[in-house]
């Protein structure tokens, strides 16, 4: 998976389950850190900016000048990031890079392509609901995925983790 994001937000005491996962899908850890753990497929490009957040996509200036924060860019990209002691993930307005999320083992998943999770979650269901939905209202979207309890970061909004839920 050359262009998948896998992360473990608030749980580390999945990390290692994740970080298998990881590894035999061919990612490589790009960050490290005490409340979270970020993989990264080899042609998914990741860096840190001037104000400390992660870039995992591809991020443009708007002004010309270096990108200070992901407000300052655009693009095709994920960024994590912390205001104080909160952890944020941000997705770009564009609608190029896919960001899923699931409440698991007390943190959060956070994953570019449903195989990443397929071996760390073991009861997905089917969303039955969702799929009415969809076929009364074919293009509405939201950030429902189809699967229970799994859901998709829409373009240019961010999501802050807990230990137990995403705000």
């Amino acid at each position: 998976m050359k262009r998948g994001l896998l992360a473990s937000l608030g749980s580390p005491d999945r990390a290692p389950d994740v970080a298998r996962a990881a590894e035999r899908l061919g990612l490589c850890a790009v960050a490290i850190e005490r409340d979270h753990i970020v993989f990264a497929g080899s042609d998914l490009p990741s860096r840190r900016i001037a104000d400390g957040a992660l870039i995992l996509g591809d991020i443009f200036t708007r002004t010309g000048v270096t990108v200070q924060s992901p407000a300052d860019g655009w693009g095709s990209f994920i960024a994590i990031s912390r205001q104080g002691d909160t952890l944020l993930v941000e997705r770009a307005a564009l609608t190029g890079m896919p960001l899923y999320w699931t409440r698991h083992a007390g943190g959060i998943l956070c994953f570019s392509h449903l195989k990443l999770v397929r071996e760390i979650l073991s009861d997905v269901s089917i969303d039955s609901d969702f799929v009415g939905q969809a076929l009364a209202y074919s293009n509405l979207r939201t950030d429902r995925t189809g699967i229970a309890e799994m859901s998709g970061l829409l373009p240019g909004r961010w999501r802050q983790p807990e230990a137990t839920a995403l705000k």
